[in-house]
């Protein structure tokens, strides 16, 4: 975070699909019942381990699974409006990110 200015930061919260960070691209894993799970795969042993936005982590049998699709455009992240943030708690996230100094030991 350090190299990125407040309104990158900023619009990282409240627009997450326009940058999604390497390594955190979801996907879109279509059940034979043609139910959809999205989330990180950890494994595509069998059965599939995907972790879902909040930490939710589900096994999914190979033979349930229709398709995956990687999500390229669309991040894991909650928009947020959908984690109930009002204006003025994102301007006071915003104003901590701006703040916020990472440790000499932390790599950024």
């Amino acid at each position: 975070m350090p190299n990125q200015d407040k309104e990158a930061r900023f619009n990282a919260v409240v627009h997450p699909s326009e940058g999604i960070a390497h390594g955190f691209v979801g996907t879109a894993i279509t059940l034979t019942n043609d139910e959809v799970i999205e989330g990180l795969v950890f494994s595509m042993s069998d059965p599939v381990v995907v972790v879902s936005t909040g930490g939710v982590e589900q096994l999914v049998p190979k033979k349930r699974i229709k398709r995956m699709k990687k999500m390229k455009k669309k991040s894991l992240m909650l928009l947020a409006d959908q984690l109930g943030f009002t204006a003025v708690q994102l301007a006071d996230l915003a104003a901590y990110l701006e703040s916020y100094q990472c440790s000499p030991f932390m790599s950024s």
